[in-house]
């Protein structure tokens, strides 16, 4: 058990869509954590087929080599490492199948893993509809996890044992069968996920885990779904700061597991945000921690302010939901425009942030030669890059000096780029230019 397990810990979850972080990206996140005041690391990516697709399958020697070394490197730090497992497919009844849970943790067990997750979320078929179904799959759930508890602890683990529900978000004001039932029927010991009100959830207070709490008999484990930017959200860098989670939260739960995007060191700016709003959730301000965040993960000042340019372009993700913020400077060219002697000025005035805006693209594609993270954020420096130039020729397009075809010709080729920044915004800039010609 982690030295800090009688607080409410903070933690990280590698538990994404998508290919999963490298060796070396572990070492380096561990590194992170131990430096920022993190208790917890959870291995647990959605993509490797080991712990989800084919969980019937041992690992092999290399892999349990990896393994316990990456459980001693987290130990030394002052981390713990929990190891997680997705039996997609374990049906009710199925005993084969949690024999074969039981020996993989073992397995683990035996190779230095002190801590296990058994996950039930994202299921291939949902559970049943009604509530003696979905009570009976609680109780079997329940009594697998007990099962795999009891055999991790006669092995001489001690480590934390995680559990997540099938149902693990809702906004509904009273506990639902499933959780009652798992309540009831889970060990006391045994950390429950639960991510909110929402699977992404924009806020979350106190309140929001008062019927989970009672269903569950004990204050869940905040699975957080940020900074993860998997499935539809890959083409959003989610680099902003955590937001939108309540003062009063920690009281409320047994901690916050925050789940990692797919970009491993990007991930480290939201990571380094959570660890200052954990440290003081009533002074938090989540403005205030991105820009040391920025610094202290880029390690570099011209990195940090070209990504602090990014970052304010491409801010789509659940805790920042609806349309993209306005880019004012945009928006305030039009107006100066109507008067005629001022479009000069006007003109000049979008030419400069255009050109701070490509400032930045440039010094992070350069950047990311050398760097991991700017290499990380190639592809939406490059997104960023072809905006401005899309945004140049349109404004030729305005004074005459650019054909409107090959404008709309580059503006569907910046279109076609599938990494967001503030594209509806740009697009509707170049468009607007388009149509004063027409």
């Amino acid at each position: 058990m982690s030295a800090n397990a009688g607080r409410p810990l903070l933690g990280l979850i590698e538990g994404f869509y998508g290919p999963p972080w490298t060796w070396a990206e572990r070492d380096r996140m561990i590194d992170f954590l131990a430096a920022h005041g993190f208790d917890l690391y959870v291995y647990a990516p959605k993509d490797d087929p080991l712990h989800r697709a084919r969980w019937r399958d041992p690992l092999p020697e290399p892999e349990l080599v990896r393994f316990d070394r990456l459980a001693r490197r987290a130990a030394v730090a002052g981390v713990e490492f929990s190891y997680g497992l997705s039996p997609i497919d374990l049906g009710f009844g199925d005993r084969s199948g949690v024999e074969v849970v039981v020996r993989k943790c073992l397995q683990l067990a035996a190779s230095g893993v002190s801590s296990f997750g058994l996950l039930f979320d994202d299921l291939p078929v949902d559970l049943p509809p009604s509530a003696d179904e979905r009570t009976e799959a609680a109780r079997w759930q329940g009594s697998v996890a007990n099962e795999v508890l009891r055999a991790v602890r006669e092995s001489g683990a001690g480590g934390r044992f995680l559990f997540c529900p099938t149902e693990y978000c809702s906004s509904v004001p009273t506990p639902t069968p499933y959780l009652r039932t798992l309540g009831e029927t889970l060990e006391a010991g045994i950390e429950v996920f639960w991510t909110g009100p929402q699977v992404c959830s924009h806020t979350i207070t106190s309140s929001d885990l008062t019927a989970v709490t009672e269903g569950l008999q004990r204050r869940p484990l905040l699975w957080d779904n940020y900074p993860v930017n998997d499935g539809e959200m890959r083409w959003d860098p989610h680099i902003r700061p955590l937001r939108g989670r309540g003062a009063d939260l920690p009281g409320a739960c047994s901690g916050i597991v925050a789940n990692g995007a797919i970009e491993a060191e990007a991930t480290k700016i939201a990571l380094h945000t959570f660890a200052a709003y954990w440290r003081d959730p009533s002074g938090y301000d989540p403005e205030t921690a991105w820009g040391p965040a920025l610094t202290a993960v880029a390690g570099d000042a011209g990195v940090a302010a070209a990504l602090r340019v990014l970052g304010e372009l491409a801010s789509r993700s659940p805790i920042e939901p609806g349309q993209e913020p306005p880019v004012l400077w945009l928006e305030a060219f039009w107006t100066r425009w109507e008067t005629v002697n001022e479009r000069d000025a006007a003109t000049t005035e979008v030419e400069a942030h255009l050109e701070r805006l490509s400032d930045a693209a440039v010094h992070l594609i350069a950047a990311a030669e050398r760097r991991p993270l700017p290499r990380e954020m190639e592809q939406w420096a490059r997104k960023l890059a072809a905006w401005v130039e899309t945004a140049r020729s349109a404004l030729g397009v305005m004074r005459g000096r650019s054909d409107p075809m090959e404008v709309a010709a580059r503006l569907e080729r910046t279109l076609a780029m599938p990494h967001r920044v503030s594209d509806g915004r740009f697009e509707a800039f170049v468009r607007r230019c388009l149509d004063f010609h027409e």
